[in-house]
């Protein structure tokens, strides 16, 4: 125990690093959810499509024009072949968007509009206004999860100066305020990741939505813009067959990039734990010294 004593510093500076690599890790959060995104408005709770709006250097009019074209069997119909449109019928994501209500021909989620504009006026299959909702619900709880990802680790790197400040790191003898110190600041820590591993935790519940994760995966693949400029129909079956592939190829709406955050958290969080346990131990072990200490200070103040 002696020998880990001796390294507080080095165990304080762990803490330290923990806390910058939680503020870099916030730049990179939203890179596999950064495409689940869609720019609307609402004109009487009805909403308005802003099509010629281009979102992340991919053009939004794409997200529109292919569940249209989904939802006529249009990757079919204009070529009259059959490996594209078998390749769409057998993805679980995409049967899934299309899900129809029972016993009749109209889809679950999609409405047959008009769509009028200031060139033409005409009628497509949109999405309905609740899956814009779902769309804009998913992204503010991930953004809002990224803020907190960048705050709570600005706090924790301001608890690892206080510690400095108390000298935690190098003081050979723990008084009361670094035992107090040494509690108080990491189980701050350990709340902020708690927090944040339930913020992420419900993300994930979002994402395991069968339905839900259907539609983060359309969007996203539609708002890419390395797929979506090869996403309209073409002129051949097996360009479309290629396109299709593409397209479901970058279906990559997991949890993947929530669960790794978890684990580091979780790290995080136990390695804060540790740091109290470090900060009991050390001001027990050192509990002779002190009252020596206090005994000098005291008979000093006697004396004088």
């Amino acid at each position: 125990m002696k020998k880990l004593f001796s390294k507080s510093k080095i165990l304080y500076y762990v803490l330290g690093l923990l806390s910058g690599v939680m503020i870099l890790s916030s730049l990179f959060f939203m890179t596999q959810y950064r495409n689940i995104r869609v720019n609307y408005s609402l004109d009487n709770g009805k909403v308005v499509y802003l099509e010629a709006n281009t979102l992340n250097g991919a053009d939004q009019t794409k997200l529109f024009t292919f569940i249209n074209d989904l939802a006529n069997n249009n990757y079919k119909e204009s070529t009259g072949g059959t490996k594209s449109q078998e390749m769409i019928d057998n993805n679980s994501i995409i049967q899934t968007v299309l899900t129809k209500n029972e016993g009749t021909d109209e889809y679950k989620y999609l409405t047959y509009e008009k769509i009028e504009n200031a060139w033409n006026v005409e009628y497509k299959y949109q999405y309905n206004n609740e899956i814009f909702e779902m769309i804009r619900d998913f992204r503010v709880k991930v953004d809002n999860t990224n803020n907190l990802i960048l705050i709570f680790g600005i706090v924790t790197l301001i608890t690892f100066a206080v510690l400095l400040i108390l000298s935690n790191h190098d003081r050979k003898i723990y008084y009361k305020e670094n035992l107090i110190g040494g509690i108080l600041l990491p189980l701050i820590n350990i709340v902020l990741f708690a927090i944040l591993i339930v913020n992420c935790i419900s993300l994930i519940g979002d994402i395991s939505d069968p339905v839900k994760n259907a539609f983060y995966n359309i969007f996203s693949v539609s708002q890419n813009a390395s797929v979506s400029q090869n996403i309209g129909v073409a002129v051949t079956d097996q360009t479309n067959l290629t396109q299709i592939q593409n397209i479901i190829n970058n279906f990559n709406v997991n949890s993947s990039t929530l669960i790794g955050y978890i684990i580091m958290f979780v790290v995080f969080a136990a390695y804060n734990a540790f740091m109290i346990i470090f900060a009991v131990l050390k001001y027990k072990d050192t509990a002779k010294e002190r009252n020596d200490v206090l005994e000098r200070a005291r008979l000093a103040g006697e004396k004088a």
